[in-house]
C-alpha cells in the first residue's frame, strides 16, 4: 500500500495587502499559509503517506527572504517529525522560477536541506508499487514540453504510475482566454500522452480551483483484481487563496490523498487557513464558516486523523490555521449606512482579519481606470494581453480593441 499526498501553490510570501503585523520577519498573511502548510504536512504523515508533493509555486514570487525560505523549509518537514520516512517533494511552479538556468528558482536554497527534494528536471521517483512521473514547470508551451518530459523515463514498470506536474488542464467548460493560455493543455490531448506514458492519473497545481476530470472510458488497470481507474486528473486547486480574485472558497484550500489499494478513487481533506469571502448587503456567512473550513461535499470520503500524539499535535496545528477570514461587503451607495454596520458587527468576530465596504460604483471607476490603462499600453491588464499569446480571433489586437470600447462603455 502506497499513500500519496498532494497540495498546490501555496504562494508562501509576505503579502503586503492586508498584511498585518510583521514578527520576526514573516507578517500575519505570511504566517498563515506556513500554518496552512504545515498542517498538510502533519496531515499527510498522520494518515500514513509515503509522499507528500507540493505541486508548483510553493513560493509568490522568486526572491522569498531567509525568513520565509527558514519557515518554509520547517513547514514541510513537519510530517517527518512523527513519520521521519516519508518524502517531501517540492515540483517547480512558474511563480518559483526566475530561469531556466540551473538553480535560478525560489526553491534552490531548499535543496540543500536534508530531507527536501526539489525537483527542478523531469524525474521518476520509485516507493513502493508507484512510479511519481515528476514534471516541473517549463518556459514555453506546455503542449510542447509536457509530452516530451512525460516520455523521456519510457513505459511503466509493474508499478502503478502518476503524474504530478504544473499546468493548467481544461475541458468544454473552461473560458477561452484560460484555453489560451501557454502553459495550458486540453484534457483530451492529456489522457492521449497519459496512455502513451502509462500515466494512471495526473495531478497538477497551476490553477486555483478544485477539479477532477473523469475518463469517457476506463484505464485498464494492471491487476485484475483492482477496478478500472475512471479518474483522469486532478487539480487540487490553491493551498492558500491570496485574495477576492480567488475562485469560489469551495474550491480552495485543499489536500488530495491518493491510496494504491484503492487507484480509482481520491480523497480530499480540508486544510485551514485563509479564506476570502464577497458579500452583498443582507447577506452573511454560514455559521458554519465561521471556521474557515469548507463544508464536505457529500462525494468525498470523510476523514479523521488517527488518535494519540500525532492526532493531538495535528489537531493544535489546525487551531493554529484558524481564525483568518477576510471579508468584502459589496454596496450601493445608498446603503454605506447599512454596510458599515454590517462590517463593524463581522469585525467583532475573533477569527475575522479584515473588512471593508466596497461601493459599487467604485467597482466600475476601478475597472474603467484599468480599462484606460491597458488601451493606452500601462496596468497589469495591459501586461497581461502582452504575456498572454491568444488564439485566433482572439488576437491581441482585438482584446485591445475590446478594452478600449469597455473603456468608452464604463466612463
Amino acid at each position: 500500500m502506497t499513500k500519496v499526498a498532494f497540495v498546490a501553490d501555496v504562494h508562501v510570501a509576505n503579502h503586503r495587502r492586508w498584511g498585518g503585523a510583521m514578527i520576526n520577519g514573516i507578517n500575519e498573511r505570511g504566517a498563515a499559509a506556513l500554518a496552512s502548510l504545515k498542517q498538510a504536512s502533519a496531515r499527510a504523515a498522520v494518515h500514513e503517506c509515503k509522499m507528500f508533493v507540493v505541486l508548483g509555486d510553493l513560493f509568490d514570487h522568486t526572491r522569498p527572504t531567509p525568513q520565509l525560505v527558514a519557515g518554509t523549509a520547517a513547514a514541510l518537514l513537519e510530517g517527518k517529525l512523527y513519520r521521519p520516512g516519508m518524502r517531501v517533494i517540492v515540483i517547480l511552479g512558474n511563480h518559483d522560477a526566475q530561469s531556466d538556468g540551473e538553480g535560478d528558482h525560489a526553491c534552490a536554497s531548499l535543496a540543500l536541506i536534508d530531507g527536501i527534494e526539489v525537483i527542478a528536471h523531469p524525474s521518476l521517483i520509485c516507493v513502493g508499487d508507484v512510479e511519481l512521473l515528476c514534471a516541473p514547470y517549463l518556459p514555453g508551451l506546455a503542449s510542447e514540453w509536457l509530452p516530451n518530459s512525460m516520455v523521456v523515463h519510457g513505459k511503466a514498470t509493474t508499478r502503478i504510475r502518476l503524474l504530478a506536474t504544473h499546468i493548467g488542464i481544461w475541458d468544454e467548460d473552461t473560458p477561452a482566454f484560460m484555453k489560451a493560455a501557454r502553459d495550458a493543455v486540453g484534457i483530451g490531448q492529456l489522457r492521449f500522452w497519459m496512455d502513451a506514458a502509462d500515466v494512471h492519473m495526473t495531478f497538477a497545481g497551476n490553477w486555483h480551483a478544485f477539479k477532477r476530470f473523469d475518463s469517457d472510458r476506463p484505464i485498464e488497470s494492471r491487476e485484475p483484481a483492482r477496478t478500472p481507474v475512471l479518474t483522469s486528473a486532478v487539480i487540487p486547486g490553491t493551498l492558500v487563496p491570496a485574495g477576492f480574485q480567488e475562485p469560489d472558497q469551495h474550491l480552495v484550500g485543499r489536500m488530495i490523498m491518493w491510496d494504491s489499494n484503492d487507484p480509482n478513487a481520491i480523497t480530499t481533506h480540508t486544510i485551514e487557513g485563509p479564506r476570502f469571502h464577497t458579500l452583498t448587503l443582507g447577506t452573511s456567512l454560514n455559521p458554519a464558516r465561521w471556521s474557515s473550513v469548507p463544508p464536505t461535499p457529500t462525494t468525498q470520503r470523510p476523514t479523521s486523523p488517527p488518535a494519540g500524539h500525532a492526532g493531538d499535535r495535528l489537531a493544535t496545528l489546525t487551531t493554529d490555521s484558524r481564525s483568518r477570514l477576510y471579508v468584502r461587503i459589496r454596496c450601493q451607495p445608498d446603503q454605506l449606512v447599512e454596510a458599515t454596520a454590517m462590517r463593524d458587527n463581522y469585525l467583532e468576530r475573533e477569527c475575522v482579519a479584515f473588512v471593508e465596504v466596497i461601493e459599487d460604483d467604485t467597482l466600475v471607476r476601478d475597472a474603467a481606470q484599468a480599462a484606460v490603462a491597458a488601451s493606452q499600453g500601462e496596468g497589469p491588464v495591459a501586461d497581461y494581453v502582452g504575456l498572454v499569446e491568444v488564439a485566433p480571433p482572439g488576437t491581441r489586437e482585438g482584446v485591445a480593441a475590446r478594452l478600449v470600447a469597455y473603456r468608452k462603455a464604463a466612463l
